[in-house]
């Protein structure tokens, strides 16, 4: 925390990152709607979810799997251009709302912390481009407690583990404030 005033931009992150949380969970449920709807055989709803999320995995490669490298690249302060941070975002909760509805294996753990990491991070960087010094890895960090929060509704959970993986309590203010708060928009 490099100032007080960064708390603003914390709360901020965390008001935004409610509607990300939910954008997902409405892409999953609309997906399961869509795949449902298609009354494709139990053979074909994998192979077409498959095959989307491969596709997809062709032109944005990062967004399969876990993502566990990204996110620590993230984490690292290891940037990729402004634009195709949040465009993860949205590929992510696509490949993974189309995985889901497939009946791929998997869930939403390692996406959410995807998703929040990229989101957080994105918000950092268009914080930069406008003069504001800031830190994209905090954000990134703080990012996915917040988005973890509005999806699962669980702000506590998320703090902790925010805790546990990056093993410090110095974010504890902002990881409070951005968390509680996009929970508290999400349930609205």
């Amino acid at each position: 925390l490099g100032s007080p005033l960064e708390l603003l931009f914390y709360a901020l992150l965390g008001v935004l990152s409610a509607f990300v949380g939910i954008l997902l969970i409405r892409f999953e449920v609309w997906s399961e709607q869509v795949a449902h709807a298609l009354k494709l055989s139990p053979w074909l709803r994998p192979t077409l979810g498959g095959l989307l999320v491969g596709l997809l995995g062709l032109g944005l490669p990062q967004v399969l799997g876990r993502g566990y490298a990204v996110t620590e690249a993230l984490l690292n302060n290891v940037m990729p251009a402004v634009a195709l941070t949040f465009l993860l975002v949205i590929a992510k909760m696509l490949a993974t709302s189309i995985s889901l509805a497939a009946w791929g294996s998997g869930g939403t753990f390692a996406p959410l912390l995807f998703i929040g990491a990229a989101f957080g991070a994105g918000f950092a960087q268009v914080l930069q481009t406008t003069g504001v010094d800031v830190t994209p890895g905090a954000f990134a960090l703080v990012g996915m407690s917040a988005v973890f929060s509005s999806a699962t509704r669980a702000p506590i959970s998320s703090i902790i583990l925010m805790f546990e993986l990056s093993d410090g309590y110095q974010l504890i203010l902002p990881l409070l404030i951005a968390s509680v708060l996009s929970s508290l928009i999400a349930d609205i």
